[in-house]
């Protein structure tokens, strides 16, 4: 019986597609400049730090890439030993944050070429801090244009922030506004009588403690406007002063040490003068002048 033997054939067909060419890696260096700026803590605008970065492209190949600034050590705010100088970053219309960093700040870099742009840290005004310098370190994050992280592309950079010391002072209850000015206050006892009590209150604002010096232009003593010498017993009228409750001696000057409050309204001192002996004075007007300085110690 014959054998028929069929030989089918066999087709094997391979599909595959060639992958595409990747994507040039980015070959950036990104440096940062260094800022420092100076913040007056009662200043009523905010305080703004410009960052120019520079982002050089050494392939062959054009690049895109997103950045993402973020602080170091993931807090907002800057540092001057246990003080906290707080801030913002300001960062595109769009912008997302991820784990405290703040972004993207886009650049399409050409081979061989440079882009610059400037990131912004917003400090708000009117936080009362000691004077000092406040630091925080930063550093940019990158990604490539399918989001794939780039190597680290700036070492940290250092924002300082330096705050002076400030002292603002002024003084209200003046009895007589007469005595006006834009420091000046007045105490007018109207008829002298002896043990007879003015006063006025002494508003000091300060980010630090502070040193407050009074002065008699008369050695603590009203003088009778007008007299030339003759008997300072009847021409003259001692007094006794008291600031914030201590007394002031002000046959010299007198100095003492106050810590205001930081708060936004200060601290308030009461200044209070005391009449001595006035009985069997010549008729007049009798004045003195008492100055009032507040320096940070």
């Amino acid at each position: 019986m014959p054998l028929i033997l069929r030989v089918g054939s066999l087709m094997l067909f391979l599909f595959g597609a060639a992958q595409a060419a990747a994507a040039p890696a980015c070959s950036l260096v990104v440096r940062a400049t260094p800022s420092q700026q100076v913040y007056d803590p009662f200043s009523a605008g905010n305080v703004i730090v410009d960052l120019p970065v520079l982002v050089r492209n050494s392939g062959s190949e054009g690049c895109e890439a997103r950045f993402f600034l973020a602080p170091v050590n993931g807090l907002l705010s800057l540092a001057n030993g246990g003080d906290r100088l707080l801030f913002r970053i300001d960062a595109p219309q769009g912008s997302v944050q991820r784990a405290n960093a703040f972004g993207p700040f886009a650049v399409n870099v050409s081979p061989g070429g440079s882009q610059s742009f400037v990131m912004r840290i917003v400090i708000p005004a009117q936080q009362i801090v000691p004077r000092g310098d406040y630091l925080a370190d930063f550093v940019l994050h990158g990604l490539d244009r399918d989001g794939v992280p780039l190597a680290t592309p700036s070492p940290p950079f250092t924002v300082n922030v330096r705050v002076p010391g400030r002292v603002e002072m002024s003084i209200t209850g003046s009895s007589n506004a007469a005595f006006g000015g834009p420091s000046g206050a007045g105490l007018n006892f109207g008829e002298a009588k002896t043990g007879k009590t003015e006063r006025v209150f002494v508003h000091v604002w300060s980010n630090g403690s502070v040193n407050v010096s009074l002065a008699s232009a008369n050695g603590g003593k009203l003088l009778l406007a007008g007299s030339h010498g003759g008997d300072m017993r009847l021409s003259s009228i001692g007094y006794t002063a008291r600031f914030d409750g201590e007394d002031a001696a002000l046959r010299t000057s007198f100095i003492t040490s106050r810590s205001p409050s930081t708060a936004r309204a200060g601290s308030s001192y009461e200044l209070s003068v005391t009449l001595g002996d006035a009985n069997g004075k010549f008729a007049g007007v009798y004045k003195d002048v008492i100055t009032i300085n507040v320096d940070q110690n």
